[in-house]
């Protein structure tokens, strides 16, 4: 197991307490196992233009807060998310004013499985989002759950971080052979910027 491998399991973890207590009184028995997955929303995206088209908002945020939510007694891998309060600092698709606080569901999180294991359910090389940090993230609304829950729009791909040091870009997608980690990793925050809105405006001019 790599060094980054561990420190993400590891803040996955320090949201785990909060799931034990919530999904379960067996707390003192129960074993943690860790499974990983992947999500790219059922498509590979070549680049922005693309993420552009398949988003309904487009935001720069800074998540408040994270909590991994499942239904109490859940079985199921897909009934775990983890659901994350953002900040938003800027808006670049759609209506959502900046200041704004959204709330934004991720795959993945607590769950309890049919060996009454509790279970850890995170993306395989995957950036988490982190408290402090600022994204880009690109989203829809969450048609099968509550009003108001916003979802990214093609998974993981959909989301990059902001590195404030350097101005530039991560994906959060962290496969080396996926489209935007070859085409964005370590991208210029204001190129990147710039074609997000530059793809916003000629979706705009085709409709």
């Amino acid at each position: 197991m790599t060094t980054m491998k561990k420190t993400y399991m590891a803040m996955f973890a320090g949201i785990a307490l909060y799931a034990l207590v919530f999904l379960s009184g067996r707390l003192a028995q129960s074993e943690i196992v860790y499974e990983e997955f992947y999500d790219r929303g059922g498509v590979t995206v070549a680049d922005i233009k693309e993420l552009t088209r398949r988003s309904a908002d487009i935001i720069v945020g800074k998540p408040l807060e994270s909590q991994s939510i499942a239904r109490k007694g859940a079985v199921k891998p897909e009934e775990a998310h983890i659901i994350h309060q953002i900040q938003v600092q800027a808006t670049l698709k759609g209506g959502i004013e900046s200041g704004a606080v959204i709330t934004l569901k991720t795959s993945g999180g607590i769950y309890i499985d049919s060996a009454d294991n509790v279970v850890n359910r995170h993306l395989l090389n995957a950036r988490p989002l982190r408290e402090g940090k600022s994204y880009f993230i690109f989203m829809k609304k969450d048609k099968g759950g509550i009003d108001g829950i916003y979802i990214p729009a093609l998974g993981i791909q959909s989301i990059f971080e902001i590195e404030a040091d350097t101005q530039t870009v991560i994906p959060c997608e962290m496969e080396k052979d996926a489209p935007v980690v070859r085409k964005y990793l370590n991208a210029p925050f204001k190129a990147f910027w710039e074609e997000i809105l530059y793809a916003v405006s000629t979706e705009t001019r085709a409709r």
